[in-house]
């Protein structure tokens, strides 16, 4: 009996062993598996970063070059207001001098009214 029972225990150790090895098998199978799948998703992260840096400087350059497009198109409005302007001025200029050539005694009383409402005003002030 007791051969028996050394032999039942060494066959139980034997089948506990050996299905200790199965299942240390399947699970390093698994974990490759595991591992197999986190790295293509990693390295589709890695490639969906890359793709978002790319984005992003295509972006920028699209965004300063649009910038500096639309820069050059305010200074060009604002540079031909400006001209506009001066040209509105001169002509307003040249009405006024028209004007004084034509009636002098009356730009003289024009002028003198404005400078003693002026000194009035500026004596109020003080």
């Amino acid at each position: 009996m007791q051969k028996a029972d050394t032999q039942n225990l060494g066959n139980n150790a034997a089948n506990t062993a050996k299905e200790f090895v199965k299942d240390a098998k399947t699970y390093a199978n698994n974990a490759v598996h595991d591992a197999e799948a986190n790295y293509t998703e990693i390295g589709d992260i890695r490639r969906d970063i890359e793709s978002l840096k790319e984005n992003i400087a295509a972006l920028t350059q699209h965004l300063k070059s649009d910038g500096k497009a639309k820069v050059a198109d305010l200074k060009d409005a604002a540079s031909q207001r400006v001209d506009d302007m001066v040209a509105k001025s001169d002509e307003t200029l040249a009405k006024l001098e028209s004007q004084v050539k034509d009636n002098p005694r009356q730009a003289i009383m024009v002028a003198f009214a404005a400078g003693l409402v002026t000194s009035f005003l500026l004596r109020s002030r003080g």
